[in-house]
C-alpha cells in the first residue's frame, strides 16, 4: 500500500472530516515520532510531527480502507460509517504534554492514562456532532482492555471495539515509529505482519475479530504503509 506522505490528504479531509474545526483541532495536539529504549523501557524523542494527531487519524482512516477492500466490515457484521466515525474523533479530546527533540521518558509519567482521554473524546463528540450511541461506545472504551468492558458493553459491539482498537495501535506505530504494517483477510480474522522497533510489536500475528483471539501467525512482510 502507498504510503499516506505520498497521497493527498485533502481528499481524506473533504470525505470523512466534518468541518475545518475539528481538523484545526487534531493539528494542533502535538504528536512525536521516538524510539523505544528496551533495555529501560523509556522512549527517545526524535521528531515532532507536523500535523499532529491529525496523521494519526488519517494514517488510521487508510488502514480502515485498506482492510475495508478485502471487505472486512461486511465479514464482521458491522457498517463501515460508525467505524469512520469512531475514527475521526476518537481523539479529538486528547491532551499531550509538550516534549523536544532528545527529550528521553517513561511514557507512563508523562502520557495521560488513554482511557482518560477516550472519555474526554466521546463526550465532545457527542455534544459537538451529535454521534450516535454506538459511536460513542466505541470511542469511549478503545483504550480499555477487553477484561476491562463493563458487563453491560454490547456483545453486538466486539467485533468493531476490537477492530478500532487494531487500527488505533496500527496507526500510531506508523506514525510515531514508521512501523510498516501489512494486513490480510480471511473471514473475519486478520493477519498483521508489523515491523516495529518494539519488540512487542514486531512480527506476524492473527487477529480474531469475533472471539478476541490472538495468536503469532506465520506471515510475509511485504511492503506496506
Amino acid at each position: 500500500m502507498p504510503s499516506p506522505a505520498a497521497q493527498p490528504n485533502l481528499v481524506i479531509t473533504r470525505l470523512f472530516f466534518p468541518d475545518r474545526a475539528l481538523e484545526e483541532r487534531l493539528r494542533s495536539i502535538p504528536e512525536y515520532t521516538d524510539e523505544y529504549q528496551p533495555h529501560t523501557g523509556e522512549i527517545v524523542v526524535t521528531g515532532v510531527i507536523a500535523d499532529g494527531c491529525y496523521q494519526h487519524v488519517v494514517n488510521c482512516l487508510y488502514l480502515l480502507a485498506d482492510l475495508d477492500q478485502q471487505g472486512i466490515p461486511t465479514r464482521i457484521g458491522v457498517h463501515r460509517r460508525p467505524l469512520v466515525e469512531a475514527l475521526v474523533f476518537h481523539d479529538m479530546g486528547k491532551i499531550q504534554p509538550r516534549l523536544a527533540v532528545g527529550d528521553r521518558v517513561r511514557p507512563a509519567d508523562v502520557f495521560e492514562d488513554g482511557r482518560r482521554h477516550a472519555a474526554r473524546s466521546a463526550a465532545l463528540a457527542a455534544r459537538d456532532y451529535r454521534i450516535s450511541d454506538t459511536v460513542a461506545t466505541l470511542i469511549l472504551y478503545h483504550h480499555h482492555e477487553e477484561e476491562e468492558l463493563p458487563r453491560t458493553f454490547p456483545a453486538e459491539l466486539k467485533p468493531a471495539y476490537r477492530l478500532v482498537r487494531l487500527v488505533d495501535g496500527l496507526s500510531a506505530a506508523i506514525t510515531r515509529r514508521g512501523a510498516r504494517v501489512h494486513l490480510e483477510v480471511w473471514g473475519h480474522k486478520i493477519i498483521v505482519c508489523e515491523e516495529n522497533g518494539h519488540p512487542g510489536y514486531d512480527g506476524c500475528r492473527m487477529v480474531d475479530l469475533l472471539s478476541g483471539n490472538v495468536r503469532a501467525a506465520e506471515g510475509k512482510r511485504r511492503e506496506g504503509r
